[in-house]
């Protein structure tokens, strides 16, 4: 009788040392950081040798080398199935999306600008800006002879950071107007634009940012045209 409650602990504890080290070393491995993949190889040599001469030798003795192998691999499977899906329920997933009520425009009519960040993972997450409501819109007019655009609009922005979390299958989504007049540029402050190409970004600020757009949380843009009649 005591025979083989020493059996069922040996066994338990093979499991649950399979099942442990299994899932230890699918996180060092995914995490990828040098020093974490060095300093976590001895340690799980150690836990192995353990392993194989205090649980596996005595199990062996008893239930022969064939099942021995066979409880450690469905260990490890099941430890692999679990870490995977845990990574896949816990990891976000966010959807950054800009968009606005028309693609084409005439000279000075007002443009709907919708950015909405959806949590479309299956727990609720957070993160934090670097600004107090966190979205941050640039228009820039696009020259058909200048790679580089010049930019003519922004909203203003508080730089405070702050929280946001976001239930699964929810929305943070702000709505922003824009008359087509300068805002950007002293030269032509308060002036209506012109005709052409207009690219519209989007950015969600990391807290400490030197500037809005740069290195950004989320980042998403969109083209309209304003045409002249």
């Amino acid at each position: 009788m005591k025979e083989k409650m020493k059996l069922r602990l040996y066994l338990v504890l093979l499991v649950v040392t399979v099942f442990t080290v299994v899932s230890i070393s699918y996180v060092v491995l995914s995490s990828g950081i040098p020093y974490v993949l060095l300093y976590s190889v001895f340690p799980l040599l150690i836990v192995i040798f353990l392993l194989g001469h205090y649980l596996v030798e005595p199990i062996e003795d008893r239930i022969g080398r064939k099942r021995v192998f066979l409880i450690i691999f469905s260990a490890a499977v099941i430890a692999l199935i679990f870490i995977d899906s845990a990574t896949i329920v816990a990891s976000p997933n966010w959807a950054f999306t800009i968009s606005t009520d028309k693609r084409s425009y005439k000279l000075g009519e007002e443009v709907r600008i919708t950015v909405s960040l959806e949590n479309q993972g299956f727990i609720t997450h957070s993160f934090e800006s670097g600004l107090s409501d966190p979205i941050v819109v640039s228009i820039e007019y696009q020259y058909t002879d200048n790679p580089f655009p010049i930019q003519v609009w922004y909203n203003h922005y508080n730089e405070t950071p702050k929280v946001f979390s976001i239930q699964p299958g929810q929305f943070l989504e702000r709505v922003f107007l824009w008359n087509q007049t300068n805002t950007a540029n002293p030269w032509s402050w308060n002036t209506t634009y012109r005709a052409g190409t207009y690219q519209i970004k989007a950015f969600i600020p990391r807290v400490n940012f030197i500037h809005p757009t740069s290195n950004p949380l989320f980042r998403t843009w969109i083209t309209i045209n304003v045409t002249s009649n």
